[in-house]
């Protein structure tokens, strides 16, 4: 073998690592919802698309955001870079991962009841509150 034949193991090596790579997050996020946004000007229409979401980590802390960007993924990508900056600790129990105690919040027409549960009891809530309180 020459000294001048490139080998194998002599070429660079190229990869694609870098495309694409998410970083990972100790954040399970969740989307609730995705609406197209219309604004009409003197042009015509803009398009636009609002994500509304949710992030948590399973260990008390969960966070809710909205954003808006001319793509769904980007709209996403900066809900959950707002809902990161929106952190709250909700304390959890050790025995039985349930709330310590009653919790009833109001806001506009809704009311939100929260309720301890015993254990092995599983979590009843509808479809908004269920992905909220899954995280």
């Amino acid at each position: 073998m020459d000294s001048n034949q490139i080998t194998k193991s002599d070429k660079p090596q190229f990869t694609r690592e870098g495309r694409g790579r998410k970083e990972s997050s100790e954040f399970e996020e969740k989307v609730l919802q995705i609406a197209r946004i219309t604004r009409v000007v003197k042009g015509g229409r803009r398009l636009r698309f609002r994500a509304a979401v949710v992030i948590g980590n399973k260990k008390g802390q969960v966070a809710f955001a909205i954003a808006k960007a001319g793509e769904v993924q980007k709209a996403i990508q900066k809900a959950v870079a707002k809902a990161k900056n929106n952190l709250i600790t909700v304390p959890i129990t050790e025995n039985n991962h349930s709330i310590p105690y009653i919790v009833e919040e109001r806001f506009a027409a809704t009311t939100v009841l929260l309720k301890p549960a015993s254990t092995g009891t599983s979590l009843i809530a509808g479809s908004s509150v269920r992905s909220v309180l899954d995280l």
